[in-house]
């Protein structure tokens, strides 16, 4: 399905400033999703939910109403990121640029720090991830290298990302 409205596309290939406008949503959803996590009592209360769920729910924390506004949350950056990427793509179908983003979502996460079992991360530390993967990404395209086997390299990436993670919880001896 094509999208013709101009103005709509524009979302996708504006440069204010001289960004482009899907950089600066980026910027201000990672700001506020930083402010919220780690300076307010909600962010704290979604760490304690993702490192121990039994003593946050001890400790008085209701897990069902936080879980809802998480999904909520994360429901409503995913339809932000879908408009960016139907405007950017001037089109309406679900493949359309889209295909393998949730590995490099995953990747980008747990190679910024964030854990598997949850508690654990920071809005950094996964941009910083996102850059790396960006600039992965950018560099298998201009070698060009075929799309399979950047999935394959994205794919060894997060398996390393694991490797990591698990090699550090073992030594520190946290389950």
């Amino acid at each position: 399905v094509g999208v013709l409205d101009v103005r709509f596309n524009e979302i996708g290939s504006a440069r204010p400033l001289g960004i482009p406008f899907p950089i600066i949503v980026l910027g201000i959803a990672a700001i506020l999703v930083h402010v919220l996590l780690r300076y307010t009592v909600w962010g704290r209360n979604i760490y304690a939910i993702g490192g121990n769920p039994i003593a946050a729910r001890l400790s008085g924390i209701d897990l069902n109403r936080y879980r809802l506004v998480v999904y909520a949350l994360s429901g409503i950056g995913a339809a932000i990121a879908g408009i960016v990427l139907t405007a950017r793509t001037h089109s309406g179908q679900p493949q359309s640029g889209s295909q393998g983003l949730e590995l490099e979502a995953v990747t980008a996460a747990l190679l910024g720090g964030c854990s598997l079992n949850g508690g654990r991360g920071t809005v950094i530390g996964t941009m910083l991830a996102v850059v790396l993967l960006g600039t992965l990404t950018n560099g298998m395209i201009l070698l060009g290298i075929q799309s399979f086997y950047q999935l394959v390299a994205k794919g060894a990436l997060l398996v390393l990302a694991v490797a990591i993670q698990q090699y550090r919880l073992s030594r520190t001896g946290v389950q």
